[in-house]
């Protein structure tokens, strides 16, 4: 689980470039449920908070995701790339990410 703050993201460093085709995220069991989730895939790392990442889109989930459930998200096209980012992104409201499992496909 991440702290409260704006646009609340988790980043996957990959050791080697890798071409993501789908993502599914388990949700925490948990009473909070996460919403407007975007899967970016590409080169640039994350480096501060309260920023929105610039990577290109894999996709959206507007939700809520259900309490222990799964979401997939498949790309529009394969994206390569060595960072996976997972971000909430509602505008002006604090939350926390609370993510159990992250599974990305491809090579």
């Amino acid at each position: 689980m991440s702290r409260e703050e704006h646009y609340p993201w988790l980043q996957i460093h990959f050791e080697r470039n890798v071409t993501i085709h789908k993502v599914a995220i388990t949700n925490r069991f948990s009473d909070y449920k996460n919403r407007n989730l975007t899967v970016t895939v590409g080169f640039r790392s994350m480096q501060t908070l309260d920023e929105i990442s610039s990577n290109p889109l894999c996709g959206f989930y507007e939700g809520p995701t259900r309490r222990g459930g799964s979401v997939v998200m498949k790309c529009k096209q394969p994206l390569t790339g060595n960072y996976l980012v997972i971000q909430q992104v509602t505008p002006n409201e604090k939350y926390h990410l609370r993510i159990n499992e992250v599974y990305a496909c491809g090579s």
